[in-house]
């Protein structure tokens, strides 16, 4: 966001403060006799009076209460139909404070809120995200931005109108699916208006709907049926409310006007959640899984039962996903709470023993690693919960083959037979090595140089008999297997290094491929890899000058600091973004300069400082991902906003595991 939407955003605040302020030292000037005047105004023939008295009772609030309650017995049926509803959004606007998630049922699958607009936007001035935006080399820019926005005066106009309207709660949720059965989806949405005049900015909202609506009439709430079932509204107090249908929409009104919330938030599995949160939130997702697999479970393939089960989705009852502005940056926590004990291949052989601490796994890391993860890994129980999962695929193949008059695919187990008997090697031998801190790196060259980024990994055995055994039983199945001498050993100092050469196993692979010759060794209890005998052996330089790596690295030190030691138990990643976003402007620049639209644009591009200079500030991103027993709990902090650092964990995790997969396995 713009400084220009921000000052927008923060005018619209002050001037909503002042008009409320205005509103309620207006409403000691309504005298009862003045009251009156405005109840008998409610029954006049002329239209736009009777709406500008029910807008003036509307702002005098619940001073207006006892007039309109004895209007609501009127003989003139206008004033009486009138009076009984402004009563019920009189009851509606004073009912304090409210946690939209008590107006969804404990059912409910998917839900979302925000907790208060206004607030996160005021908290994210002090994120580096709008700190950088608000730098002085930008002023160019947002100085044309301000000029395009003042060419554009109704566009302008709506901005400032709509941005000011909402600005407090806001929450949707869907608690039922069934698209076969009239009125069998329902979902809402509901807001917090918090302009002086609900009523008007209600009628805005109806009239983008563009299309007359049915007038019905719930526990005092005027309900807008839209024609063919394609929607609902209505205004409770200053709550808007829109929803599938009329029957979900009864369902909101009920549970918003109830003192006594029976809601999601009372949902045991949400309730357990929660504890994992922290204490702050600007935004909450929660998504019931079982729920979820009870509703759409019928559409499933045959066989699906299985995959669900062997996986651990099963086993997931509740997710919920919160993100909070903490300082200069954006803090999201992902908790899966389980049926039990965290299961499935997914984690089996990740869940580390009370003892070890993949922290200091990042020793290991090379101190100029622009993107690291570090976990645990059990060898023999990975292998046996991929095992059941890879047959629970099977029987979903192999149901699909039979429909379609195919057939059934090989068994796993005869599979993994033939593969043992070409190579000579046990896999689950070869695995049961396997045991303790696993870490995997990203090192980019030196810029301005672009060139294909070095890709370490690291795999700590049981013993250094057993890394030894296992480096020297792999490249031998390799080369068995393939009937190629495909894998070298070349001897460097005191190691062993085993180098594969991917031309031997296709010669048709690209000169310009970078990553030809990965290769791999054992050290004491550990096997590393590397994308090229280069980067292995300065990589191994480092281990045998004992240096300590990533863990010297300042940035890295810092982030780290803001997890606890209980958080540092799991898989922790880290990601330098100054080091891709300088390598990105180094690249970006000089292209965005080129294809520039006008010679204004080229000339303030050129004004701006280096990328090493112009991105200098911005910290790290960091995860950490932890069992507790009966939950996962996720932790995401990064400079930007949620859905951004989410996609940016998970393209690092993806990204560094894949890589770590084109490697010849230790």
């Amino acid at each position: 966001m713009s400084s220009i939407r921000w000052m927008i955003a923060c005018s619209i605040i002050a001037l909503a403060t002042v008009f409320n302020a205005t509103a309620a030292e207006a409403g000691a000037e309504y005298t009862a006799q003045k009251l009156q005047e405005l109840i008998k105004q409610l029954g006049d023939e002329n239209y736009d009076s009777r709406k500008n008295a029910e807008k003036e009772l509307t702002k005098v609030g619940a001073k207006a209460k006892d007039a309109l309650t004895a209007a609501a017995a009127s003989p003139d049926a206008q004033v009486k139909a009138t009076a009984k509803r402004l009563l019920g959004r009189l009851k509606f606007s004073t009912l304090g404070a409210i946690n939209y998630f008590d107006v969804f049922p404990q059912e409910t699958f998917v839900a979302a809120r925000l907790t208060n607009i206004a607030d996160t936007l005021l908290k994210g001035e002090a994120t580096f995200l709008a700190k950088f935006i608000n730098a002085k080399h930008f002023d160019p820019l947002r100085q044309k931005l301000q000029e395009e926005m003042e060419n554009k005066p109704e566009e302008k106009k709506l901005f400032d109108l709509w941005s000011g309207r909402f600005r407090g709660q806001a929450a949707a949720g869907m608690w039922e699916f069934n698209f076969v059965a009239e009125n069998g989806i329902k979902a809402a949405v509901i807001a917090e208006i918090t302009d002086g005049d609900p009523v008007t900015v209600y009628n805005d909202v109806l009239a983008l709907a563009n299309e007359p609506g049915e007038k019905l009439s719930h526990n005092d709430v005027e309900i807008t049926e839209m024609p063919m079932q394609r929607g609902t509204f209505a205004l409770a107090g200053n709550h808007l409310i829109l929803a599938t249908n009329t029957d979900a929409i009864k369902v909101v009104i009920d549970a918003l006007g109830n003192a006594a919330p029976k809601g999601l938030n009372q949902e045991p599995s949400f309730v357990k959640a929660k504890a994992s949160l922290g204490a702050r939130s600007d935004a909450v997702v929660t998504v019931n899984i079982g729920a979820i697999l009870t509703t759409f479970g019928m559409m499933m393939p045959p066989g699906s039962d299985d995959v669900l089960a062997t996986s651990g989705i099963k086993d997931i009852k509740m997710m919920v996903y919160n993100t909070a502005i903490s300082g200069e940056s954006f803090e999201d926590r992902f908790v899966a709470l389980m049926d039990g004990q965290v299961k499935g291949f997914r984690l089996a052989g990740q869940i580390p023993p009370d003892a070890p601490a993949p922290l200091e796994a990042f020793a290991t890391v090379p101190a100029n690693a622009v993107g690291a993860q570090t976990g645990y890994m059990d060898g023999s129980k990975l292998s046996g919960a991929l095992k059941d999962y890879v047959e629970a695929l099977k029987k979903i193949g192999d149901a699909k083959n039979e429909a379609m008059g195919q057939p059934a695919s090989p068994d796993i187990a005869v599979v993994i037979t033939q593969l043992e008997a070409a190579t000579g090697v046990k896999f689950d031998d070869v695995l049961a090595n396997m045991k303790g801190t696993v870490a995997y790196w990203v090192v980019l060259g030196p810029p301005p140089s672009v060139v294909a980024p070095d890709i370490g990994a690291m795999v700590t055995c049981v013993d250094a008999e057993k890394a030894k055994a296992t480096a020297a039983t792999l490249a031998a199945a390799v080369n068995k297997g393939t009937g190629k001498a495909a894998i070298k050993e070349v001897a460097w100092k005191t190691r062993t290094i085993y180098q594969l050469d991917i031309a031997t196993l296709n010669p048709t692979m690209p000169k310009q491929f970078p990553y030809t010759q990965p290769c791999f060794v054992a050290d004491g209890n550990r096997v590393y890899i590397g994308s090229s005998s280069q980067s292995l052996q300065k990589h191994l330089n480092n281990v045998d000058a004992k240096a300590p790596g990533l863990l010297t690295n300042p940035d890295f030190v810092k982030a780290m600091g803001t997890l606890k030691p209980d958080e540092r138990r799991g898989q922790i990643g880290y990601i330098d973004l100054k080091s891709l976003a300088t390598l990105g402007g180094i690249i970006g620049l000089p292209l965005l300069t080129a294809q520039a639209p006008d010679e204004g644009f080229k000339e303030f591009l050129g004004t701006l400082p280096a990328p090493a200079e112009l991105f200098k500030d911005m910290p790290p991103l960091i995860f950490s991902s932890n069992d507790r027993g009966d939950r996962q709990e996720m932790i995401i902090r990064a400079p930007l906003p949620p859905l951004p650092a989410l996609y940016a964990a998970i393209f690092a995790g993806v990204m560094l595991k894949q890589n770590a997969m084109m490697m010849p396995p230790p």
